[in-house]
C-alpha cells in the first residue's frame, strides 16, 4: 500500500473597494518528482473584520495545471459571495468547501515539473478593502498513473 502525503496551500488576498473583475495566477504546487494526484481540496474564508461602505463581493477559485480557467484539466473549483450593509451593520457571507476524492486506483498523473495553479478572479463592488483567504490541500501518492 502506498501512503497519501498532503501539501497545503493559502493564500489572503485584499480586494481594494471598488475594483473590477481582475484574474490573478499563483502557482501552489510543482512536481519535483513523478506524483498522481488522488484528492483535492479547495475552500474560501471571510476574514476581514471591519467593513466600511455597503457593497459585495463574488470571488472564484480554481485548481488547475492551466494558467486560465474553465479549461480541460480543471480538478476543482469553489466560490465565496460577501454582502454587508453598514446600517443596520451586518455581513452575510457564503464560502463553498469542496473537496473530490477519486476512487482506489484511479489519479491524475503529475509527472516531474508539472505545474498546479489556482486561478481566482472576482470583483469588489463597494469603497471598503475585504480581505478573503483562499485555502486548500493536496492529497498525493508518489509514482505514475499506470493503464489497466
Amino acid at each position: 500500500m502506498k501512503g497519501i502525503i498532503t501539501k497545503a496551500f493559502a493564500s489572503t488576498i485584499v480586494m481594494p473597494g471598488p475594483s473590477p473583475a481582475q484574474k490573478v495566477i499563483t502557482e501552489v504546487f510543482r512536481a519535483q518528482e513523478n506524483w498522481i494526484l488522488v484528492g483535492a481540496r479547495l475552500w474560501w474564508q471571510f476574514t476581514s473584520t471591519v467593513i466600511a461602505n455597503d457593497g459585495h463581493m463574488h470571488l472564484h477559485a480554481y485548481l488547475t495545471p492551466r494558467a486560465n480557467y474553465h479549461q480541460d484539466g480543471e480538478i476543482i473549483h469553489a466560490e465565496a459571495f460577501v454582502l454587508w450593509n453598514t446600517t443596520p451593520a451586518a455581513v452575510d457571507y457564503e464560502c463553498e468547501d469542496n473537496i473530490v476524492m477519486f476512487p482506489d486506483g484511479y489519479g491524475i498523473s503529475l509527472p516531474e515539473e508539472a505545474i498546479l495553479n489556482v486561478v481566482y478572479d472576482g470583483a469588489n463592488v463597494s469603497a471598503a478593502a475585504i480581505d478573503m483567504t483562499y485555502a486548500g490541500v493536496l492529497y498525493l501518492v508518489s509514482g505514475k498513473v499506470t493503464s489497466r
